[in-house]
């Protein structure tokens, strides 16, 4: 492998050349570089083994942040898609595999730190930053306040 060395230093006029110092510096493969299938298997490896756990387990105020610093973070991805999906996916009524967002097609019922429960349909839209909106399940009910995910206990299906 050809190094890149000033023209005293024993390099033919070609390599000293600097029309031809880019061509050089191609062929100057640092050791260090890892293959870029590497590179994304240890990205993935970190997604799964770290990221997304903490997302699980996190607080809200802790999720925002992370909301605030996801690009730098997780890089150009919709935190609604990864960031908070991850969180909710704590519970694992609320998250189905493939689906992009809270699962709104089955009632479940959330039990609180304190102990009360409530039930109805998981709003996914209405659901923003860690703070989970019910649609009740008799229409003429009025909707519950949202309910924090440091507040809620357990969700399932009901």
């Amino acid at each position: 492998m050809t190094e890149l060395l000033p023209p005293d230093a024993g390099t033919t006029a070609h390599e000293a050349d600097p029309a031809n110092l880019q061509e050089t510096a191609a062929h100057a493969v640092h050791p260090a570089v890892i293959a870029f299938e590497e590179l994304v298997a240890s990205r993935t490896t970190w997604i799964e083994t770290f990221l997304k756990p903490w997302c699980q387990q996190a607080p809200r105020l802790a999720l925002l942040r992370a909301h605030q610093e996801w690009p730098d973070i997780a890089g150009k991805v919709d935190p609604d898609r990864t960031l908070w999906l991850w969180a909710w996916s704590r519970f694992s009524a609320m998250c189905v595999e493939g689906l992009s967002g809270l699962d709104e097609s089955f009632a479940i019922r959330v039990t609180l730190q304190d102990g009360t429960q409530q039930t109805g349909y998981p709003d996914a839209r209405a659901s923003r930053f860690g703070y989970l909106t019910l649609v009740p399940l008799d229409p003429d009910e009025e909707s519950p306040a949202p309910l924090s995910i440091d507040n809620i206990a357990s969700i399932v299906r009901d």
